[in-house]
């Protein structure tokens, strides 16, 4: 492998135990949420990472907004090296339009959000807080 890809494998593996399947990390904790990443060939020595979450609506409170319900979630991430030093801290807030009178679906119904950082070749290890 390449270093950076053996890089980025380890920031993933980080997330949920060590192996090669290709499929979103599962969260640990009284929220689920499932998280994947893609990464790019970036500038200069670095590669362009980009971070999909998926979160089931059923797991927070609504509020109205109009014609729509709203759910807002208030996310960070954090990026720390093999060495304990946080490299990329972020925070934001993410809201979603859910049609009101569909609280039956509710278990089924997906909220997505995605980030991006530019990452130096390395051992990483994320967290992400919802």
């Amino acid at each position: 492998m390449k270093p950076l890809a053996l890089g980025l494998f380890i920031l993933f593996s980080c997330l949920n135990g060590v192996d090669l399947v290709d499929a979103p990390r599962v969260s640990q904790g009284e929220i689920t949420f499932y998280l994947d990443l893609a990464y790019f060939v970036g500038e200069a020595d670095h590669a362009y990472v980009e971070f999909y979450l998926m979160l089931f609506a059923d797991q927070f409170a609504r509020h109205e907004n109009g014609d729509n319900s709203c759910v807002t979630l208030k996310l960070s991430s954090e990026i720390i090296d093999k060495s304990g030093v946080t490299v990329s801290a972020a925070s934001w807030t993410t809201q979603a339009m859910i049609a009101k009178g569909k609280p039956e679906n509710l278990s089924t119904l997906a909220i997505y959000d995605q980030w991006t950082e530019q990452l130096k070749p390395g051992e990483y290890c994320l967290k992400v807080c919802v």
